[in-house]
């Protein structure tokens, strides 16, 4: 699963692309050919999660809206 965080970055599955930005997410499944690139001059920070192969622990795929809170923490 990938997460934006910060930017916009394009997101290539199979033969579609969409650009995410920050607040969405995708999930790739097992086999799937995908790829991620930053088309922008701007940085862009994700958030890639990786689990062990087997059942699809989500209940939905492709692009997601991903609810988020962005705004940068306080120094303890």
């Amino acid at each position: 699963m990938y997460i934006v965080t910060r930017g916009e970055v394009v997101i290539t599955a199979g033969t579609e692309s969409s650009t995410l930005r920050a607040g969405d997410a995708f999930y790739a499944p097992q086999g799937m050919r995908h790829g991620v690139r930053n088309e922008s001059d701007a940085a862009a920070e994700l958030i890639l999660v990786f689990g062990p192969a087997g059942q699809n622990p989500f209940t939905q795929t492709g692009v997601e809206p991903f609810e988020a809170d962005l705004s940068p923490r306080a120094e303890a």
